[in-house]
């Protein structure tokens, strides 16, 4: 199963909304969507980054600021 986190730095429904109409495409994709929403800062971005380590996972994000898109970039690597 591929798990998907949508991430976003204000309710995330942006995020989980893009990433359901991608998913009709797909209809028997077996992916499980995580929201975390409210990160607005680099240690909650640290945080779901570790989360989503280590499994088969991917993020997507609505991130408006560009300190925060740059934390992402850079601890996603």
């Amino acid at each position: 199963m591929l798990t998907v986190f949508a991430v976003s730095d204000s309710t995330g429904e942006t995020a989980r909304r893009v990433i359901r109409s991608a998913l009709v495409q797909f209809e028997d994709a077996d992916v499980d969507v995580q929201l975390r929403g409210e990160v607005r800062s680099a240690k909650k971005i640290r945080e779901v980054v570790r989360e989503a380590m280590g499994d088969n996972s991917l993020i997507l994000h609505t991130l408006v600021s560009d300190y925060l898109r740059q934390v992402m970039l850079s601890e996603s690597r």
